[in-house]
């Protein structure tokens, strides 16, 4: 059975959750100092070391990462840095990530004063493979 890392900041959906076939743990609780590095990165942060981090607490767990946030410079480094460890770590091999693709539906609901208030429901349709 397939073990699960979410590494967002936001709550997996009930959809998302029913999705994946296997046990679902949160980053949050298995390294809260991780989770807040990655939800509260700076421009200045060592986006490397970052992404080791997170692949180690994956590799160490037998995780696939789920919704690794972050910006998107980190998620190249993350990327290359998975790419890295499959070429030269023989041992432990790189976790693999998942993202969420979702729908956006959007809806516009009519006010009272005039006004359109226009809201945005997003509707999980799979996972992709990175």
């Amino acid at each position: 059975m397939n073990k699960y890392l979410w590494c967002s900041p936001h709550t997996p959906t009930e959809e998302q959750m029913k999705s994946l076939d296997g046990l679902l743990h949160l980053l949050e609780n298995q390294s809260p100092e991780l989770q807040d590095r990655l939800s509260n990165m700076s421009y200045n942060d060592d986006l490397s070391d970052l992404a080791w981090d997170l692949i180690s607490v994956a590799q160490k767990g037998s995780y696939i990462l789920v919704q690794p946030g972050g910006s998107p410079a980190f998620q190249c480094m993350l990327g290359r840095s998975i790419a890295i460890s499959n070429e030269v770590d023989g041992e432990n091999e790189a976790p693999e990530v998942i993202y969420s693709f979702s729908k956006r539906v959007s809806k516009d609901i009519p006010q009272e004063d005039g006004t359109i208030k226009k809201i945005s429901l997003f509707h999980h349709e799979g996972w992709v493979n990175v």
